[in-house]
């Protein structure tokens, strides 16, 4: 009905705005919900459970309730890297015998306020906080596009300052989050809550990859 009623109140892009709503978003949510659940399910399979128990496990209230807030976000994730946590979130509640429901949605939860870029850095500094050499680390070489901070001395673009500030944002509500911890003598270190979102997300206490 909103499709169909913008039309008229913004003729030149309700056509388009009518298009985005009736057609496009629906196929684009429905498509990244069909490869979260096909990425779901190879997990799934691994677990070493029997169907009957399997079952059990999904159809719990408390497993059904994360489910949707996992679903809700497939369906929004831009990105295959985003279905891959979701997907290993849900698989690690549903490998628990009795699921920790508020532990397991409050790692949806944060996933949600993290932006793809901010993943990257925690993975970063977990890796400089287990030993690897820092920017010539292979980690930060396949990622330096988004992990080098953009120059802000004086007399750059004034995009260059935009850019910096968007950096020292990621970092900034990592820290917020409680996932990362400012460290006066050296880089951010990863807190305790960091280091088992990490792990939620990419079913390992390693991020070597």
């Amino acid at each position: 009905m909103l499709a169909k009623g913008v039309s008229g109140a913004v003729p030149v892009i309700g056509p388009f705005v009518a298009e985005v709503l009736g057609a496009v978003i629906p196929n684009q949510r429905a498509d990244r919900f069909v490869k979260f659940l096909v990425a779901f399910e190879e997990r799934v399979k691994k677990i070493e459970v029997d169907s009957g128990e399997l079952k059990a496990r999904f159809m719990s209230p408390e497993f059904i309730d994360i489910f949707e807030e996992g679903a809700t976000q497939a369906a929004k994730a831009f990105l295959a890297e985003r279905r891959e946590y979701i997907a290993q979130i849900l698989t690690n509640g549903l490998r628990e015998s009795e699921l920790n429901h508020l532990k397991t949605k409050k790692l949806l939860q944060l996933l949600s306020q993290v932006s793809d870029p901010e993943i990257i850095f925690l993975q970063f500094y977990f890796l400089v906080q287990e030993g690897a050499p820092g920017e010539d680390n292979e980690f930060y070489q396949k990622h330096q596009g988004v992990m080098e901070l953009a120059d802000n001395s004086l007399g750059m673009p004034i995009e260059n300052y935009q850019d910096y500030e968007i950096q020292k944002a990621y970092l900034y509500n990592l820290t917020h989050l409680k996932l990362l911890k400012n460290d006066s003598s050296g880089p951010p270190s990863v807190t305790y809550l960091g280091r088992l979102f990490l792990k939620s997300i990419l079913g390992t206490a390693t991020t070597s990859t």
